[in-house]
């Protein structure tokens, strides 16, 4: 973490997570383990958020078991409609920067929701503030705008934008002004780093009207482009939403579809501009749209958009049971496929791509071994399915290439067919 603050980026908190899991790489299992315990550390903060959100709301208890399909469900929806499973979810030092930034704003979330201020909690809103500002710097930004926002509404007395998500109270707003403090200075730490130099002056530099304009395509590309290409997976993770919102609002009178859409037209018009602002540090910083990775947070809130409008769906609209009764068989035989299809096809693809990567380390550590010299060139690994590929490039001075070079030590350069 001090190399690379020093000589690259001053991501501490996500770099030094990361070398804490690297220096367990004695263990053969422990790059699976970290990712099970990120996957269920996910699933938890979702389990209990739904539950405290869904039970202050409705004043149900509903069992454990519900919750915790549900939040297996939206765990589902988030992995499958990233726009880069491989970096987002695979990718050691990236799961560490972003998965685990949505993880700790997740969890900050949380406590913001207990309505009550006890020393563990003030631990994990500053724990939990502090990695977010030293992992990523538009996940940071992100949270201190929307903590802001929140804090600047509810003390200019809007009790209409307060009553949305979290109540109104003076716990809350000590809660907000603390994880904005330590947000805050853990972002001036990140931003202090020597290394943002290199980092920086490597990428692209723009006016302002061309970053304007990156801005304005990068929306475009999100919303025309990307997100398109997941409302299958979003529809049918986002779908027992629906049921769920149905079977909580049994009792409520229902209205029509035409005049459901026609009350969340402002609520659509929020979430656009919502995912407007999302995007301008990245893409402020990157003069484009910027990698898969760092667009998880876009992902992750459009999942929770479509979700929200599934339950609100269904507690609003008239639909007859019937219907209702038959969508949840096609629904469900529909999440079975996918995930069965997935799992089928995943095993094969990247065990072919996993014996492939191993053959080539052993070759070139046996090319080492006897003294070969010049260049050697490689054949192309197979495609890596989900996995985020490790394949080097056809120039043997690319960074990919020289990194492995210098991982194995090798007295010779290596690259891929052209």
């Amino acid at each position: 973490m001090s190399d690379l603050y020093s000589s690259y980026s001053g991501r501490w908190s996500a770099y030094s997570l990361t070398g804490w899991v690297v220096r367990m790489n004695g263990f053969r299992w422990y790059h699976l383990l970290f990712n099970c315990f990120t996957l269920m550390s996910l699933n938890a903060v979702l389990f209990y958020l739904s539950r405290k959100i869904i039970s202050a709301k409705y004043k149900v208890r509903l069992s454990n078991k519900v919750f915790f399909l549900f939040s297996i469900l939206l765990t589902c929806n988030l992995f499958f409609t990233s726009y880069g499973i491989g970096e987002t979810w695979f990718w050691l030092v990236q799961v560490c920067t972003y998965l685990w930034s949505i993880i700790m704003s997740l969890v900050l979330l949380y406590v913001l929701l207990v309505n009550r201020l006890t020393a563990f909690q003030i631990i994990l809103i500053i724990m939990s503030a502090s990695f977010i500002g030293g992992a990523s710097e538009s996940y940071a930004l992100v949270n201190i705008f929307l903590l802001s926002v929140y804090l600047m509404l509810t003390n200019l007395g809007s009790d209409k934008w307060s009553s949305i998500v979290l109540p109104k109270n003076r716990i809350l707003s000590i809660k907000i002004i603390v994880a904005l403090v330590f947000l805050i200075l853990s972002f001036a730490v990140t931003m202090s780093a020597p290394g943002n130099e290199v980092r920086y002056g490597a990428l692209p530099k723009g006016s302002f009207d061309h970053l304007i304009w990156v801005q304005i395509k990068a929306f475009v590309k999100i919303i025309f482009i990307k997100t398109p290409r997941n409302i299958p997976y979003l529809v049918v993770f986002s779908f027992p939403w629906f049921v769920l919102g149905r079977h909580l609002s049994m009792k409520r009178e229902k209205e029509k579809t035409t005049s459901f859409l026609n009350s969340i037209k402002a609520n659509g018009v929020l979430a656009f501009i919502l995912v407007f602002i999302f995007l301008i540090p990245t893409s402020m910083i990157m003069v484009e749209l910027g990698p898969d990775r760092s667009l998880s947070f876009i992902s992750f809130f459009i999942v929770l958009c479509f979700v929200t409008l599934f339950f609100v769906a269904g507690s609003r609209i008239m639909i007859n049971d019937k219907l209702v009764h038959w969508l949840k068989y096609l629904f469900m035989a529909c999440t079975i496929g996918i995930l069965s299809w997935h799992l089928l096809d995943q095993y094969f693809v990247t065990k072919e791509y996993a014996e492939s990567y191993d053959r080539r380390i052993k070759i070139l550590s046996a090319l080492n071994e006897n003294g070969q010299k010049g260049i050697v060139v490689l054949d192309p690994l197979p495609r890596s399915g989900m996995l985020f590929s490790a394949e080097i490039s056809a120039d043997s001075s690319h960074f990919t290439n020289q990194f492995i070079k210098n991982s194995l030590h090798l007295q010779y350069d290596i690259r891929t067919i052209d």
